[in-house]
């Protein structure tokens, strides 16, 4: 047991963190020295740790691979596509996320505070409701009108136009057209990143193929000509228990990156750089430098006396599978508490942030029960509640017997949402 970190922080990244995302990047590197693959791009950024690993991995190994990290995003990729994709823009930019009000529905599209007060006097929407928390099916009936807002599509065309051309040159400065296969690293979950960047190259007429290395895809990613997606730790097919015992939103957390969102992209003297959106605070950029100091040192350590032919694919999954369970499925009070501080977001501008899980939160777990859920999804009237970004961590939480049934009753509809019985979930969830 290392003693140079004593706090619960440097245990969580012992034990956890560091060979979890170690055995990740190890597969990826095999896998890229098997498909004679020497230029990965990470992507920002969840990529970041990950890069950080990967140089570790590389310099131990004598690995001729060049890893490269990608100042890019969701918001940055898919703004200069917009205009290239049609219906299918507004699909992306009017969807559901944990928290969405109207006003921050058209932020996504980085509209100015004119054209989106016109735009929601155009739909209805008065200046008391524009920051209102709205409900599934509130969301989906106002992405409709918006959708049919002649000013709205204009809007966005136009901004999609302006962002493509810097974007390209980007690509370019970063020899994203030089090679014949271009190889990106990610976290995953549904791959559109690679969607984006696909229709971008696509549109510079790139015939080359695209792979991606993912930790996890939770669904079928779509397909496209001369494109590659491998997964690690779970695919849209691999094994359901897996996938409901995971929390996406605390592996963002571990690979959080000190730097904002990327935005965009600017002119300066050093050539394109990253336009960042602001981050959380200070204290959290703290937290996440220790993060990845602790990360990078550990799996140095680890990998210390191994050689490069050491990985045995069998048992790093079976590793993976035992530490992520413990850490994410069944966390002890300490580990959700290390975690406290951290602010967590899915919307692709983060016009908002909530804790990731917290003692306040306790309170909410009354709605994912299976009777909550079941009501809930068989209502005629939206009903409007607080979704939890890691609910097993907020169970945590609570003494053992409270904590034991909330976490079944969490697993359980889990299992439904994602089981084939989720034809059935799905014609509920129309009520919801």
């Amino acid at each position: 047991m290392h003693t140079q970190y004593d706090t619960e922080l440097s245990k969580i990244c012992e034990k956890y963190s560091a060979p979890i995302l170690r055995d990740f990047v190890w597969w990826v590197l095999i896998e890229a020295k098997r498909r004679n693959i020497r230029k990965l791009y990470f992507l920002a950024r969840d990529g970041y740790v990950m890069r950080e690993v990967a140089l570790v991995l590389c310099e131990k190994f004598n690995l001729d691979i060049e890893c490269r990290y990608l100042y890019t995003s969701r918001a940055a990729l898919r703004m200069p596509t917009y205009h290239l994709i049609g219906e299918e823009a507004y699909d992306l930019l009017l969807g559901y996320s944990y928290q969405v009000t109207p006003n921050s529905m058209l932020q996504r599209a980085l509209l100015s505070d004119t054209v989106k007060a016109k735009i929601l006097r155009e739909v209805g929407i008065t200046e008391e409701q524009k920051d209102e928390l709205l409900t599934r099916i509130e969301t989906f009936e106002l992405s409709d009108k918006i959708r049919r807002n002649a000013l709205y599509r204009e809007s966005v065309c136009e901004m999609s136009r302006k962002a493509y051309p810097i974007t390209i040159e980007y690509f370019t400065q970063e020899k994203l057209f030089e090679d014949s296969t271009v190889a990106i690293v990610d976290s995953g979950w549904n791959g559109s990143m690679q969607r984006s960047l696909r229709q971008l190259m696509d549109a510079e007429h790139y015939q080359g193929e695209i792979i991606g290395f993912y930790f996890g895809l939770f669904q079928e990613p779509p397909q496209m000509p001369n494109s590659t997606y491998l997964h690690w730790y779970f695919g849209p097919s691999g094994r359901l228990s897996d996938k409901v015992r995971f929390s996406n939103n605390l592996f963002e957390c571990i690979c959080a990156a000190p730097h904002g969102t990327t935005l965009g992209y600017q002119y300066s003297q050093n050539g394109i750089v990253p336009v960042f959106g602001d981050t959380v605070s200070e204290k959290q950029n703290e937290f996440v430098r220790r993060q990845i100091e602790l990360i990078t040192n550990f799996a140095s350590e680890q990998i210390a006396d191994k050689k490069f032919k050491d990985f045995k694919l069998a048992r790093a999954e079976r590793m993976s599978r035992q530490l992520i369970r413990q850490l994410m499925y069944r966390p002890k009070p300490e580990i959700v508490a290390a975690f406290q501080q951290m602010q967590f977001c899915d919307d692709i501008y983060e016009s908002y942030y909530s804790a990731l899980a917290n003692e306040a939160q306790t309170g909410q777990l009354k709605n994912y029960t299976l009777f909550a859920q079941f009501k809930r999804a068989l209502k005629k009237t939206a009903v409007k509640i607080q979704d939890l970004a890691w609910p097993y961590g907020v169970a945590a939480l609570l003494p053992m017997p409270r904590c034991l049934w909330y976490r079944w009753n969490i697993l359980v509809w889990e299992i439904l949402k994602n089981s084939p019985a989720r034809r059935i979930y799905s014609r509920l969830k129309k009520h919801k």
